[in-house]
């Protein structure tokens, strides 16, 4: 694919026969990890979603970005096709966009999800979270266990990939810098054993599902 006029810098014919993937939430963590994951892959035109249709970080890196809000299937409509997306990775955030109201999220996921389908997306990428599936407990477990089910009805070919913790919150500053103050004070007793998984290896995840989407569909 070529990038849509709106979006487009300077392509060539080698871009032409790259795979477009469109990561929501491109500014983040996670968001990082996989934008870089597929740019090192070598073989995508990446474009990412922001608020700023100009975001000089995205640009910097080599991700062309692309305007988008949450909860708005319009506009999630406008991001696929000015990226012409075949392959999208679809992450929320229940703290900031969603106010950690896990009904928000939810709708934010189904949104992006119905979005998909109506634009013949080939290929979701899903980011959950770990036992959702078997345990989702918390708000913000049962609000994308519901993006799962919405996702696994829509039609749209999907793989779903269920982090646990991210070593990045261990030296955050929104988390005050765990490892910088040399003490880790978690949500756990100190004998419970955490799944923790890092940004960059999501990133690969994606790159290996999007790669083979019917070896990891599901």
């Amino acid at each position: 694919h070529s990038p849509h006029p709106a979006t487009m810098t300077a392509t060539t014919a080698a871009d032409n026969k790259k795979t477009n993937v469109l990561v929501v939430l491109a500014t983040g963590k996670m968001g990082g990890g996989v934008t870089d994951a597929f740019l090192a892959a070598g073989t995508y035109n990446v474009f990412g979603t922001s608020r700023d249709a100009n975001h000089p970080g995205l640009k910097a890196k080599g991700v062309t970005p692309v305007a988008f809000k949450f909860g708005d299937k319009q506009s999630a409509l406008d991001a696929i096709a000015a990226s012409e997306a075949d392959v999208v990775f679809l992450n929320t955030d229940f703290g900031l966009a969603a106010g950690e109201n896990g009904a928000v999220e939810t709708a934010h996921g189904v949104a992006v999800v119905d979005a998909c389908k109506e634009a013949g997306v080939k290929h979701v990428v899903h980011c959950s979270v770990l036992v959702a599936d078997t345990d989702a407990q918390l708000d913000d477990f049962q609000s994308k266990l519901a993006i799962e089910v919405h996702l696994a009805a829509s039609g749209v070919p999907f793989t779903v990939l269920r982090p646990g913790c991210f070593f990045e919150n261990f030296d955050d500053a929104s988390v005050d810098n765990r490892l910088a103050r040399g003490k880790l004070g978690m949500l756990y007793a100190g004998g419970v054993k955490v799944a923790h998984v890092a940004t960059r290896d999501m990133g690969v995840a994606a790159v290996n599902a999007a790669a083979d989407p019917a070896r990891w569909a599901g």
